[in-house]
């Protein structure tokens, strides 16, 4: 197994736990469209990722959900920095675009902090790089 790969053990539509590489388990959470919310086995929240929803008005004149995801805040480290660097991040966004079918965007990294509070910082720069390499997000 892959240092990085989750296991999925239940998958119940908008709400699925997994198994770390380190036989930890956690649970991802997307019932609500603007948040994806990860916690321990126990409940204990890790961190979160905050979207904002775009609708960019094509839905109805082209028969498909055009709507796209920007990230507003992600941080997977409220608990403590264990959680980082085991693939929940990737896993988190992959398992949302599947759900919902929205595109996912984040800010570029030029240092400054947007007006809507969005800016990259700490390992935020380097995993946002990634998963545009990743076609993840855009």
């Amino acid at each position: 197994m892959n240092n990085k790969e989750l296991i999925v053990l239940e998958d119940s539509c908008e709400v699925r736990k997994y198994r770390l590489c380190d036989n930890r388990i956690i649970t991802i959470d997307i019932t609500d469209e603007s948040e994806i919310i990860i916690k321990t086995e126990d409940t204990h929240l890790i961190g979160s990722i905050i979207f904002s929803v775009i609708d960019d008005g094509f839905n109805s004149n082209y028969g498909f959900n055009s709507n796209y995801c920007y990230i507003v805040s992600m941080c997977l480290n409220k608990l403590d920095q264990s959680y980082l660097h085991k693939g929940i991040g990737r896993e988190s966004l992959r398992f949302y675009k599947k759900c919902y079918g929205y595109s996912i965007t984040a800010s570029s990294n030029d240092g400054l902090k947007k007006a809507d509070g969005s800016h990259l910082i700490d390992d935020g720069i380097p995993f946002i790089e990634k998963m545009r390499k990743e076609n993840i997000i855009l």
